[in-house]
C-alpha cells in the first residue's frame, strides 16, 4: 500500500506540473485559439496575449503543496498531522487565496478598460482547458492523502496490537 500511495502522489504531482506547462505553452497561442476555436473577432482579441495570472498562481500553489505530499505520504516516520495540515491548505487556503487575488485582479482589469476585461474572459476560457490535468491531479492527491492517513492509522493500531500480544506471551516468573 505504501508503494501505491507514493505512485499516486507522483502521478498527482506530474498532472499538476503538466497543467502548468500546458498553461505556459498556451500563452503565445492565445490569439490563434481565441479566433480559431472560440470564434472571437479581431477587435476583441487585440489585447492578447495575456499572462493568465490567476490560473498560474493557483496551479503553482497546487504544485507546491502536492509536491510536499511526496515527502509526507506513505512515510511511516512522519505523523498524520503534517498530511492533515497540507490537506487543509489544499482544501481551504488555496481557494481562499484565489478568491482574494481574483477580486484584486478583476478590479485592476476593470480599471484598464472593457477590452482588457474581454481579453481576460478569453484567457480564462483557454486556461480552464489547460487546468483540466491539474484538477484531476488534485483529485488523485486527495485520494493518496486519504490513503496515507488510513495506512498510518492502521499501521499504528497493528503495532499496538502486536505489542500487546507480545506482552501477553511473555511468561511470568
Amino acid at each position: 500500500m505504501n508503494k501505491t500511495i507514493r505512485i499516486l502522489t507522483i502521478i498527482a504531482t506530474a498532472l499538476v506540473a503538466c497543467s502548468l506547462l500546458i498553461l505556459l505553452i498556451a500563452i503565445p497561442f492565445q490569439r490563434m485559439l481565441a479566433m480559431g476555436v472560440f470564434g472571437y473577432n479581431e477587435y476583441v482579441v487585440a489585447a492578447l496575449p495575456m499572462v493568465p495570472l490567476m490560473p498560474f498562481v493557483k496551479c503553482l500553489l497546487r504544485l507546491v503543496f502536492v509536491a510536499l505530499l511526496i515527502i509526507c505520504c506513505g512515510n511511516r516516520k512522519g505523523g498524520i498531522w503534517m498530511e492533515l495540515v497540507i490537506l487543509a491548505i489544499m482544501v481551504f487556503a488555496i481557494p481562499g487565496v484565489e478568491k482574494i487575488l481574483a477580486a484584486e485582479h478583476n478590479l485592476t482589469l476593470a480599471l484598464r478598460g472593457a477590452d482588457y476585461v474581454a481579453a481576460n474572459g478569453i484567457v480564462s476560457s483557454i486556461s480552464a482547458y489547460c487546468m483540466a490535468p491539474a484538477n484531476l491531479g488534485m483529485i488523485v492527491a486527495y485520494v493518496s492523502c486519504g490513503m496515507s492517513i488510513a495506512f498510518k492509522r492502521m499501521s499504528k493500531k497493528m503495532a499496538q496490537e502486536e505489542a500487546e500480544e507480545a506482552v501477553e506471551e511473555i511468561p511470568a516468573e
